[in-house]
């Protein structure tokens, strides 16, 4: 049985690796919101990709890359792999830049990985008896990991705000 929990969860990292590097806009529109920042701008002036990528570079954790898709929205997410002597860790979230239906301002919006809870599920069951003492000790670092996350969110949102981004 718990193979064939670790081949789901194999095929669901694999699946959001496909989707999130071919920028599928479902992916980066549909999911659970664990990150959530208003800012009073329009969603035509947002910075371009390259200008908040470049206000965001750090060089400490690998970079974050941009997309903007046809309708306007600005999809971002860590560079997988992105080579260079960063911090590397599994990303929680991937982030949407989206216009605010009710109100004339952007909504930067985390989503959260597919692979996180499917990885959590088959920790936490493949444990046993140890599940409950491991479940402490992933969701720790999973809440770890998304603080580090969230902190590199409210740059982006620090970076739309400025307009110019750079």
């Amino acid at each position: 049985m718990a193979d064939t929990y670790f081949f789901a969860v194999l095929a669901i990292a694999i699946t959001e690796m496909v989707l999130s590097g071919f920028w599928n806009h479902s992916y980066f529109t549909i999911g659970i919101p664990v990150f959530r920042q208003r800012v009073p701008l329009r969603l035509n002036e947002v910075p371009t990709p390259d200008q908040l990528a470049l206000a965001v570079t750090s060089r400490w954790t690998a970079p974050l890359i941009f997309h903007k898709f046809q309708n306007g929205e600005v999809g971002f997410r860590e560079r997988a792999f992105g080579g260079g002597f960063y911090f590397h860790y599994t990303p929680i979230m991937h982030g949407i830049i989206r216009q605010d239906s009710s109100e004339p301002c952007v909504m930067i919006v985390g989503l959260l990985n597919w692979f996180i809870p499917a990885f959590v599920i088959l920790a936490v069951g493949t444990f046993g008896d140890h599940g409950l003492v491991f479940g402490v000790f992933v969701a720790a670092v999973v809440g770890l990991l998304y603080l580090l996350q969230r902190r590199r969110f409210l740059k982006v949102a620090a970076a739309v705000s400025s307009k110019t981004a750079g």
